[in-house]
């Protein structure tokens, strides 16, 4: 490399530092903090202005914490890793299902009420990777154990004993309600997972990622979701892994 393509590129980074400090997450610290409840809001426009009720999705907090976390890691401010921890607590208090186990997918702003008791392995993916970040960067071991014995009982819980895989939705007590699967849940478990081995250095994350991996990639039909004649994973999947084209 040749030093105008050096300079070029370092530019490139300088400018993409930039974009994400001073854009990106300067944008969620300065309107997606909830100030009152705690946690993050889930609705906001373009300008940051909110709309809706409130209402609180596993998913939004627990990507907000990891990327509250992860900008921590990059940028060593303290505000990144405040924020990453009072959504972490807001989360770790409000979420959780102390009768059924596991994480509620969706409660009230405040937290109190119960918007939504299901269990979703797309959403408690997010749990184990923002909850593994989090304890990563923070030392909070308590952290780190509920992201580890989240993904222990989604595959306790959820994995299909018969074909493999993880459907789509169960019940508040574990009860399979929607028996479809997706690619997505897969890949975004595979992120849950390797937070943490990030966080962990445990090998057995290896093994589950490695099992993971062999299910996306498996051909169609035959436990897995992998197009080997266009390159490519489809999405939607009936338990035997047969492609559900009626709905795709």
């Amino acid at each position: 490399m040749d030093a105008r393509q050096q300079e070029k590129l370092t530019g490139l980074a300088d400018r993409l530092e930039s974009q994400a400090r001073n854009r990106v997450m300067a944008f969620w610290l300065d309107h997606g903090i909830d100030r009152e409840c705690g946690g993050y809001w889930t609705d906001l426009r373009r300008d940051g202005s909110r709309y809706g009720e409130g209402d609180k999705s596993i998913i939004v907090q627990m990507r907000t914490v990891y990327s509250m976390s992860l900008a921590y890691a990059f940028f060593g401010e303290d505000v990144f890793l405040e924020q990453a921890a009072q959504g972490a607590a807001f989360f770790r208090q409000h979420f959780r299902d102390e009768r059924n186990g596991g994480w509620y997918y969706g409660v009230s702003r405040d937290g109190i009420t119960v918007r939504d008791a299901t269990k979703q392995p797309y959403g408690l993916a997010f749990v184990s990777y923002g909850l593994a970040e989090y304890a990563r960067v923070s030392g909070d071991e308590s952290a780190l154990q509920d992201a580890a014995a989240t993904q222990d009982l989604v595959m306790e819980r959820c994995w299909d004993s018969e074909y493999g895989g993880l459907p789509n939705r169960f019940s508040a007590d574990w009860q399979l309600e929607e028996p479809l699967k997706r690619v997505d849940t897969h890949m975004h478990t595979m992120e849950g997972v390797s937070a943490l081995y990030h966080a962990t250095g445990d090998r057995r994350y290896l093994d589950r990622l490695n099992l993971l991996a062999r299910t996306i990639l498996s051909p169609i039909g035959k436990g897995g979701c992998y197009d080997a004649e266009h390159g490519c994973t489809h999405e939607l999947f009936h338990m035997d892994w047969s492609e559900a084209v009626e709905i795709s």
